[in-house]
């Protein structure tokens, strides 16, 4: 897919010893963690592009909350064109930093779009102006133009195809300003057996080699690691039949187990098999 991490596709994990795993998947996420802070840094704006379940959210919110100059903002969930703009006016500061996380109808909405490459334009001192939805913004007690200094970080589950194709698509045609504007880490792992050891890498709470960053599952805090081993085993073992392997999953996995310890593998292989 395109927003499999190429580092990581390239390499056969079958081919690699542990060790190796776990420096491949440390570069991995440390590369999102240090586009994270070059946002919170002010360097530039960063789309943040992968499957479900695998950190994205969580190390982003982490990040910013962490290494943000000033207040940071979030949206997540459905949102109209006037909407964003005005969300984008209320994080219009130097410093701050917008996640918009979860809102992929903003990267397949025309006038979404439109409000994106306004506020990511990279010209100095840019005014971000919208006068079509001027009456509706005034209702809202926000003004039709606005000096932007913040930065943005956009999350997202979809499928972003980046490149270049002699017949390129409406959709991919409409984005591609938005890209330009933007780095874009492709923060998705390319395989189960790839999941299945970044999942052992939090468990183990591994510590980064580059920056120091202990790697952590919140959902196994307080879980005996008897029963965290028992959860990432049944993963594996059963990691073909299931719809999603992620740290989401295992989540649901240790309230399965809490409820049912003796009855819940069986629960499990009904609820999230295919």
């Amino acid at each position: 897919m395109s927003y499999v991490s190429p580092f990581l596709a390239k390499l056969e994990i079958s081919n690699l010893s542990d060790a190796d795993r776990l420096i491949a998947l440390d570069r991995h996420y440390t590369q999102l963690r240090k586009f994270v802070k070059g946002v919170c840094e002010d360097k530039f704006h960063l789309i943040v592009n992968g499957d479900a379940g695998m950190g994205k959210t969580e190390i982003t919110n982490e990040i910013v909350e962490k290494e943000a100059k000033a207040q940071p903002y979030s949206i997540s969930g459905t949102i109209s064109p006037v909407k964003l703009f005005g969300k984008f006016q209320d994080a219009r500061k130097k410093g701050n930093v917008l996640i918009i996380d979860d809102t992929d109808k903003v990267l397949e909405d025309q006038e979404s779009l439109e409000v994106l490459k306004g506020v990511l334009d990279t010209r100095k001192d840019k005014i971000v102006d919208w006068e079509k939805y001027s009456t509706a913004l005034q209702k809202s007690n926000k003004k039709s133009q606005f000096k932007y200094e913040g930065r943005c970080i956009i999350i997202t589950n979809k499928v972003l195809r980046t490149a270049p194709q002699d017949t390129p698509t409406v959709i991919q045609q409409r984005i591609a300003p938005v890209l330009s504007r933007c780095h874009y880490f492709k923060a998705g792992v390319p395989s189960n057996q790839w999941k299945i050891a970044a999942i052992r890498m939090y468990q183990s709470g591994f510590v980064s080699e580059f920056d120091g960053y202990k790697y952590e599952l919140r959902c196994f805090r307080g879980v005996s690691e008897d029963d965290q081993n028992q959860i990432v085993q049944w993963l594996e073992d059963n990691g073909d039949d299931l719809r999603e392997i992620s740290f989401r999953t295992c989540a649901m996995l240790v309230e399965l187990q809490k409820q049912e310890p003796d009855f819940w593998q069986e629960m499990a292989q009904s609820s999230l098999g295919y």
